[in-house]
């Protein structure tokens, strides 16, 4: 097929804008909410909400398979201060397009959007069903839209044969990413006045200990082929302790984001961390030690090269880039819950630069946005077979 460039350029840069236009922080998403609903009801799609918010449009094909899922969330971070020009303005400066959420994730959901739009004004006919995916609380630890939508799944019996989230990748090609666990330990000693110390139990100093041994514990990388060597990731993030300098502290609490490699599993991280906890407490019985998961962790997920998808989306890249790359993402998205949970192969793929999340001066390349475009049509027609 012959691309308008001119076309998708000024369709896909004029949602992007319209998207970035609108504050839509976590839980504040229904004005977003609502323009979405109204575009895809204006291109023909079967548009419901969720009990949440989520958005779930489907384009019905000859039969009801294969169905093909595409994903993005519409809500963002809160803008900081500091940028260079006003955070919702959109503002558009050689080839960039500014504003908070322009790579996380607007410019991908208008993208998959305006991808619908051109199979939709070209009359192209599918074999297969055609959904889209927009959530709500995508960017918060608890409560996330994604959850809502597997039971809505299971409620209206949707059956899903493959997925595409939409998160920024510089158009490479997510196989997967890592999963996360958010760990807090505690200590506990016992207070007294600073000028006894030894008459009291100092829960810093023990959390000193526990911390010197988490910094040397060595995390081990695995080989996915086609991408290289990945490992896991770990960071004490947090730390809080004592009341004041004149008193031994008799409570201290860290906390550690540790992200999960393919093959790890969150009950062996956790309890990689009581082990060294053990060890120190059979040392010195006067520490006092507790470890507990904050949240409920996000596995690490990760699809095989030999799927439908993966060659889908890799001739459709091919057409328009050229160059395929494979990659794992270090940072985690929702294939957590719609491959790690419902078992649907889902691959991360999007226009824009993941170090443009949550930064100030966020911004996504307009070219990237016409390509992802462009990739999003043909992964579509050859996922969904066109008929026409």
């Amino acid at each position: 097929m012959n691309f308008d460039e001119k076309y998708i350029e000024q369709r896909v840069v004029e949602l992007t804008r319209e998207f970035i236009k609108i504050p839509s922080t976590s839980g504040q998403e229904k004005e977003i909410q609502t323009i979405i609903i109204d575009k895809l009801t204006s291109l023909g799609l079967k548009v419901n909400l969720d009990d949440t918010g989520n958005v779930i449009a489907e384009l019905s094909g000859k039969t009801d398979m294969p169905a093909l899922l595409l994903s993005g969330h519409m809500d963002t971070v809160a803008a900081d201060t500091g940028w260079s020009y006003d955070p919702y303005s959109a503002k558009i400066v050689n080839g960039r397009i500014y504003g908070r959420g322009a790579a996380d994730m607007k410019g991908g959901l208008a993208a998959i959007i305006t991808a619908i739009e051109i199979l939709q004004n070209a009359n192209i006919k599918l074999k297969g069903k055609l959904y889209l995916l927009a959530t709500v609380r995508e960017e918060v630890p608890t409560d996330n839209g994604i959850v809502y939508f597997l039971d809505y799944m299971k409620k209206k019996n949707i059956k899903i044969n493959s997925s595409i989230i939409g998160e920024p990748t510089s158009l490479n090609i997510g196989l997967g990413n890592k999963g996360r666990m958010e760990i807090k330990i505690i200590t506990r000693g016992k207070s007294t006045h600073a000028s006894i110390p030894e008459k009291g139990i100092n829960a810093i100093y023990s959390m000193a200990k526990i911390i010197n041994n988490i910094e040397k514990m060595k995390l081990k990388s695995i080989y996915i082929k086609g991408v290289g060597k990945v490992k896991g990731a770990l960071n004490v993030g947090v730390i809080k302790g004592g009341v004041r300098p004149n008193t031994v502290p008799d409570l201290c609490e860290i906390i550690i984001d540790r992200r999960l490699a393919p093959t790890e599993t969150p009950e062996k991280v956790l309890n990689e961390f009581k082990k060294i906890m053990n060890k120190l407490k059979e040392k010195n019985k006067r520490i006092k030690a507790e470890v507990n998961l904050r949240y409920p962790p996000a596995k690490p997920v990760i699809v095989s090269k030999n799927e439908v998808i993966v060659k889908s989306l890799e001739k459709a890249v091919r057409k328009i880039k050229k160059r395929v790359k494979f990659t794992f993402l270090p940072y985690t998205t929702e294939a957590c819950y719609l491959n790690g949970t419902a078992s649907i192969p889902t691959l991360i793929f999007g226009p824009g630069n993941i170090l443009q999340a949550h930064a100030i001066d966020e911004y996504i390349e307009i070219k990237s946005l016409v390509d992802a475009t462009k990739i999003y049509f043909l992964t579509i027609s050859e996922y969904l077979k066109k008929i026409n």
